[in-house]
């Protein structure tokens, strides 16, 4: 599932703008 372009869940920070965003990150 593609939340956005380029962005990588993976690290910590961007992981934390999304769930602060009201969104969530699935690892497969």
């Amino acid at each position: 599932i593609a939340v956005s372009r380029d962005h990588k869940p993976d690290q910590s920070d961007e992981r934390q703008r999304i769930e602060d965003a009201g969104g969530f990150v699935m690892w497969a």
